[in-house]
């Protein structure tokens, strides 16, 4: 009898689709937080200040990041590889 009321509350919860709607709401807003904050930290940092948003300010940041870019690739590859040894060999 408890598996039939165990049974009828899950899908009284799933046909109201209260817990499950709330479930998809929260993970959409974990994937698109981290967009959404830099967004507005573009938005508040152009406001700021006139130069943020001009031509030669993207290239040094694009030329910035194209450095942790190769590194984080190169790691990658490493990591892949399994080249990554932590054992002491004397």
């Amino acid at each position: 009898m408890e598996t039939n009321e165990t049974a009828s509350t899950t899908e009284t919860l799933n046909a109201s689709g209260g817990p499950i709607r709330n479930a998809g709401r929260l993970e959409l807003l974990k994937r698109s937080f981290p967009l959404a904050m830099l967004v507005l930290l573009i938005v508040i940092f152009s406001i700021l200040s006139p130069r943020f948003l001009t031509f030669g300010n993207l290239l040094i940041v694009l030329q910035q990041g194209t450095v942790l870019l190769v590194a984080a690739l190169g790691m990658t590859f490493v990591i892949m590889a399994g080249s990554i040894d932590r054992s002491r060999r004397c």
